[in-house]
């Protein structure tokens, strides 16, 4: 009878590693542990942001602020929408609604916001923060109505979000629809419903 030099057990003459703790008989040493053994690792690659990894900065889609859109009772509203959330904006106020689009009569289409530099982003985002009425994010839109105004009836965005609370807002000009389709489509495109 053969016994392992290791633990003792007992062990067949044909055995070349022990039952019991992996003893390597024939070479009469302990075999590499798994964790120990080298395994191969794949360089690391370069990935693009992409939605499920974000970039680190909020990228501004679009937006515009006009007469032609309001909240309520008053006009003068503002919609801006970045790649993380819709921004409702009080456009009321003297020169907001010139100074938020850089000139750009109002409108930020999304040709313009992505020749923006970060910068012009920041600076921006930091001006629309200042007139903000509400936010929604991403994750807590359920679904977006933007219906397109006609020759006798307005336009509206309609945003409703998880919680049930819908938030409205007129838009009563063909290029504020325009612009806001086009943003919206790529902030969320399964949740946009059109109405022609």
């Amino acid at each position: 009878m053969k016994y392992c030099p290791n633990c003792g057990t007992r062990v067949e003459p044909t055995d070349r590693f022990c039952p019991n703790c992996g003893y390597n008989l024939a070479e009469r040493r302990m075999p590499t542990p798994p964790s120990a053994q080298p395994q191969y690792q794949p360089p690391p690659t370069y990935a693009a942001p992409t939605a499920a990894q974000p970039s680190t900065y909020e990228r501004i889609l679009g937006g515009v602020s006009s007469a032609n859109m309001k909240k309520g009772f008053l006009a003068g509203y503002g919609v801006y929408v970045t790649d993380r959330r819709i921004i409702g904006v009080k456009a009321r106020k003297k020169g907001l609604m010139s100074s938020l689009a850089f000139g750009f009569g109002g409108v930020l289409g999304a040709l313009i916001a992505t020749k923006m530099t970060l910068d012009d982003m920041k600076k921006t985002l930091a001006e629309i923060e200042k007139g903000k009425d509400f936010e929604v994010y991403k994750d807590d839109v359920t679904y977006i109505e933007l219906k397109k105004p006609g020759r006798i009836r307005g336009g509206h965005l309609k945003i409703m979000r998880r919680f049930g609370d819908e938030i409205k807002i007129d838009v009563n000009g063909k290029k504020e629809y325009e612009t806001l389709l086009e943003a919206l489509q790529q902030f969320k495109p399964e949740a946009l419903r059109v109405i022609t």
